[in-house]
């Protein structure tokens, strides 16, 4: 275990103040509820003393969405354990990803499609160097796809795998991750708008979502 020297171990406590006390406001009211003086009563502080750790509210609802993360990040391995093939595991990565996605589409689209000025692996980083057990122990395959913020590079992190194995062609790779990841965010987008009274099957979601990612890969074959 690495020594970690004491002003940092001071900031990152400090930090995990504020990020549970996000937390719990977005489990308790939600996302949109989440304000720099709730948090700041709730952790014990004034409201001055989180801008001595983020940069703005934004910058602090990030860091307390990756937290949704976590469930996702521990039950990866053994889901996607039985695949045949690398073009199998790839769609069984994106499955997960949606079941977990779709249940919370509005902090997904704050982790992954928000407006902070921070690059956001910069943020994965420091999050998990916070809340280690968060991030569970992960193979050779997904690692590098896991350790980035970016969903575009995170996508081609395990989209690489497939042309490896001569599933895709290399020239093919940056477009075929950009209508990949443009066409999830479109449907993570109209989960996201439906109206509020309006009945949407998750599970329908999700199985169209892999069903059209398998085309797509098809259909660069």
């Amino acid at each position: 275990m690495r020594n970690i020297p004491r002003k940092e171990l001071q900031r990152q406590r400090m930090m995990a103040y504020f990020i549970d006390a996000a937390h719990h406001v977005i489990e308790t009211e939600g996302i949109q509820a989440v304000t720099i003086r709730k948090v700041a009563d709730l952790a014990g502080y004034n409201s001055a003393t989180i801008y001595n750790y983020f940069e703005n509210l934004d910058h602090l609802i990030s860091y307390a969405s990756i937290k949704y993360l976590k469930e996702y990040y521990l039950s990866l391995e053994e889901y996607i354990k039985g695949a045949k093939d690398t073009k199998e595991r790839f769609l069984l990565i994106w499955e997960k990803f949606c079941i977990h996605s779709y249940q919370n589409p509005e902090i997904f689209k704050t982790i992954f499609f928000g407006n902070i000025r921070q690059s956001v692996t910069e943020i994965f980083n420091d999050y998990f160097s916070i809340y280690p057990s968060d991030f569970g122990e992960h193979s050779s395959e997904t690692l590098p796809m896991l350790s980035e913020g970016n969903i575009y590079a995170r996508n081609k992190k395990v989209l690489q795998f497939l042309v490896t194995e001569d599933f895709i062609k290399m020239q093919d790779l940056d477009e075929l991750n950009e209508v990949i990841v443009t066409f999830y965010r479109g449907i993570l987008a109209r989960i996201l708008d439906r109206n509020e009274n309006e009945e949407i099957d998750l599970e329908e979601e999700i199985n169209k979502t892999i069903r059209f990612i398998n085309k797509i890969i098809n259909s660069y074959q």
